[in-house]
């Protein structure tokens, strides 16, 4: 049994003892193996995801670099086509969920399965299915017609109507 300095009052206090008899601080209990393990398995984890993050970058610029520039300019239309579309899809989704009854309860269906129509540069018209409660509390699956077109940055409702 060795005398050793309390952490929190600085008076000696045997190395045995749990509590200091002075200030009554507890001394740290030591470190579990099993959490040093777990730590350890996370730690491996975590370097891991890391490191496959930059190979993936890595294969993405040997991938583009391949590419001859008018390539790369046709991926990036098609990237900005395709997020002009489920942004429009969304748009129309949320326009959809302010007109219902109870849109807490609404369950829209996948936005990859609406119909998605471009009408011009910046105007869509898609048609978002969704299951949702009507005045009498009765679930029903409804399409509904949307038509919205992207304004300064926002995407503007022009016509939102029920048809089935």
């Amino acid at each position: 049994m060795a005398l050793i300095k309390c952490k929190e009052c600085g008076k000696e206090i045997s190395s045995e003892a749990g509590a200091c008899p002075n200030c009554g601080h507890k001394k740290p209990k030591a470190t579990s193996g099993v959490t040093w393990v777990i730590a350890g398995l996370i730690m491996i984890g975590v370097v891991g995801a890391i490191w496959d993050s930059g190979e993936k970058e890595d294969r993405e610029a040997a991938r583009l670099a391949a590419m001859t520039p008018e390539q790369r300019a046709s991926e990036a239309t098609v990237k900005a086509a395709t997020e002009q579309r489920s942004s429009a899809q969304y748009a129309c989704k949320e326009f959809v969920k302010r007109t219902l009854n109870d849109p807490d309860a609404a369950q829209f269906d996948d936005a990859s399965t609406y119909f998605t129509e471009k009408q011009a540069a910046d105007k869509f018209r898609v048609e978002v299915t969704v299951r949702a409660k009507n005045g009498f509390n009765a679930l029903r699956h409804i399409t509904v017609n949307c038509v919205t077109q992207q304004s300064n940055g926002k995407w503007v409702p022009l016509f939102v109507k029920e048809i089935t």
